[in-house]
This record gives C-alpha cells, sequence and structure tokens, in this order.
C-alpha cells in the first residue's frame, strides 16, 4: 500500500474509453487525434491513482478497469460554458471552480453531476454499433437516425432544476447554449 497518491497527468488521453462514442459528437473524427498509446502505456506503468488528461473539453470522472481514476475538468469556450450551464443549471456549473481530487485525509474527492459523458456511461454501456445517435448529432449529420432518448443522454439536465435560482440560471444560458448547438449543427451540415 502506497504511503501517498500518486497523480498523473496529461493533455491527450491515455484510452479510448475516456472519449464519448461518434455517436455523441458533432467532430465524428475527434477520437482519432485525441490519444495516445505512449501515455496509456506510461499510464499503465506507473498505476497513478488519479490521472488528469484534457484536450476534449468534455468534463469526465470514471474509475477503468486498471483501477485508475481518471478526471477531466475542461475550463472550455465561452459557448461549451453555456451549454454546460443550460444543462445543468447549478452553482457549481456556472463557477466551475478547480477541481480537487483528493480531501485533506487523502480520499477521492467526490465527483460531479458535470461530468455527464462519464455519468451517462454509468446508465448505457458504450455501444459503437448502436443506431441510436444523440439528437444534435443527428440533426447535423442524419436527420432520419433513430435517437437516443434524452434521459439516457443527459439525466440532469432533463430534470427540472431544484431551486427557483437554478430555474433563472438556465433561463439565462439557455438562448446562448441553443444558439451555439445550432452552429454546431450549421458546421455539420456544411462539412
Amino acid at each position: 500500500k502506497r504511503k501517498h497518491p500518486v497523480i498523473t497527468f496529461s493533455h491527450f488521453l491515455p484510452r479510448e474509453e475516456l472519449m464519448p462514442e461518434k455517436r455523441f459528437l458533432f467532430q465524428p473524427n475527434l477520437p482519432q487525434i485525441v490519444g495516445s498509446s505512449y501515455i496509456r502505456r506510461r499510464v499503465e506503468s506507473l498505476k497513478p491513482d488519479v490521472h488528469v488528461f484534457g484536450h476534449t473539453h468534455f468534463p469526465w470522472d470514471m474509475f477503468l478497469d486498471d483501477g485508475t481514476r481518471y478526471r477531466s475538468w475542461p475550463l472550455g469556450t465561452p459557448e461549451e460554458q453555456a451549454r454546460r450551464i443550460a444543462s445543468i443549471s447549478t452553482e457549481e456549473a456556472e463557477q466551475w471552480l478547480p477541481m480537487p481530487v483528493f480531501d485533506s485525509d487523502g480520499h477521492h474527492y467526490r465527483s460531479s453531476d458535470n461530468c455527464w459523458f462519464s455519468l451517462m456511461y454509468t446508465r448505457v454501456g458504450r455501444d459503437p454499433y448502436s443506431p441510436q445517435w444523440a439528437p444534435y448529432v443527428a440533426m447535423a449529420y442524419c436527420t432520419k437516425a433513430q435517437w437516443l432518448p434524452e434521459p439516457i443522454l443527459n439525466g440532469a439536465g432533463c430534470l427540472d432544476p431544484p431551486t427557483e435560482e437554478d430555474r433563472q440560471r438556465r433561463e439565462r444560458f439557455t438562448q446562448k447554449s441553443s444558439a451555439s448547438m445550432q452552429r454546431e449543427v450549421n458546421r455539420g451540415k456544411s462539412a
């Protein structure tokens, strides 16, 4: 047993399981450029307690079969921030403070509802052959595609905000989020 936790960092992803499947992405070729087999081998050899990564702009928090907790907490662009806050309209999503990794006793810090893709994979398994697409991807690439039900894709974002303050926060960011999503759909249609 280690005396202190081991934390490793990389910009790129060490494993493909830390990336949403193509059916959830506006940029379907993104998985081809985000990972690194070298980083995977290095992380496997170090066996960290936590590996913090970046590059994808997706908040992520997941334990994988190697026993490592993988976390990503991107600042994101203003448009990405608006989409995040409109989906999960909490004060935590709006403030987006630095991500604690361990508490003062050396225990893993709690996860966040903002890590919606990794949380989704706790409700539905990875299935690259599934005909169900995220609605926003289907609108961009194939309007006749079967849509993945919204509560599966983003469980927290489908719930009514629990407080009046959260409801107002969602209203403030929904228009900017919708405009951002429409730009992404239009980019997909013109590609």
